[in-house]
Order: C-alpha cells, then sequence, then structure tokens
C-alpha cells in the first residue's frame, strides 16, 4: 500500500541504522510522521471555474454550449492526466462550476476525467498560485473525438 503524505506532515530527521550479517532479519523498526500544522496564510490561494460541453468545437464557451454538470475535476499532482490517490478532486455542480480552496502555493494542473470518447476542446489548465491568491474564471471544456 502507497502512503500519501501532503504539506501537514513532517518527516523526521531521526535515521535508523542497522548492520545485518548473511541471513539475518531484523523485525520492529517503525518510521513514522507527524501531523504539523501549516505556517499562518501558507494554505490561502483558491482556483475555481466552469466545465462546459464545447458543442460547436470552437474551444470557448457561447451560445450552443451545455454546462460540464457532474464532471469529476481534479488537481493532477503528477500531471500524468490521471487521477492518482491523494489528488484532490472535486465534481462539478448543476450550472458546472467547480472549485479547490485551502491550496498552498505553487503550481496546479487543473484536469478532468472523461469518458469515452471525449477529450478536451479547451487547453489543460495549468496554473501558477501565490498564497492568498484566488484564481477564478478558469475554463475547462470538452468535446466528443
Amino acid at each position: 500500500m502507497r502512503q500519501v503524505f501532503d504539506a501537514t506532515h513532517a518527516l523526521s530527521t531521526a535515521a535508523i541504522d542497522v548492520t545485518l550479517t548473511a541471513g539475518q532479519v531484523k523485525t520492529g523498526l517503525i518510521i513514522g510522521s507527524k501531523v504539523v500544522t501549516p505556517p499562518p496564510g501558507t494554505n490561502t490561494a483558491s482556483l475555481a471555474g466552469s466545465a462546459f460541453n464545447d458543442n460547436n468545437n470552437n474551444a470557448k464557451y457561447d451560445g450552443g454550449d451545455g454546462v460540464g454538470k457532474g464532471l469529476t475535476i481534479f488537481l493532477d499532482l503528477n500531471n500524468d492526466n490521471v487521477l492518482d490517490a491523494g489528488e484532490k478532486s472535486v465534481i462539478s455542480d448543476a450550472n458546472g462550476k467547480f472549485s479547490f480552496t485551502a491550496l498552498a502555493a505553487g503550481t496546479y494542473h487543473v484536469r478532468r476525467v472523461f469518458a469515452a470518447g471525449q477529450t478536451y476542446s479547451t487547453p489543460p489548465i495549468d496554473v501558477t498560485l501565490v498564497a492568498g491568491q484566488a484564481k477564478t474564471g478558469l475554463l475547462l471544456g470538452t468535446k466528443k473525438i
């Protein structure tokens, strides 16, 4: 099982040194982490936008387009276009709106989970946030392949 930690976990600087001879087995070693409180103002950025179905494939939200309600939108930490364990995700609301709050400063790759036969009509969203920044108006369009 892969354990995923975020910025609220501190790594121990203590080391465990073990010397083994051939065939020897050592058990009972414990390595852990602890939850720490981030400094004030650390997780104060946010981003928000709308997902839409780009019915005319022009990469713009306009008259003939439908809202993308009920879509899984996620922050792709490793930029592999796959929603992995530990990556934040939300479901777009009835108006296609999505938002992520309490983010640390950094670069985020906003992606979505597609049904078969769909892809982006707009460029995938890559945004860099500073502490306290609220980035809004992001558009994530979907078209049929």
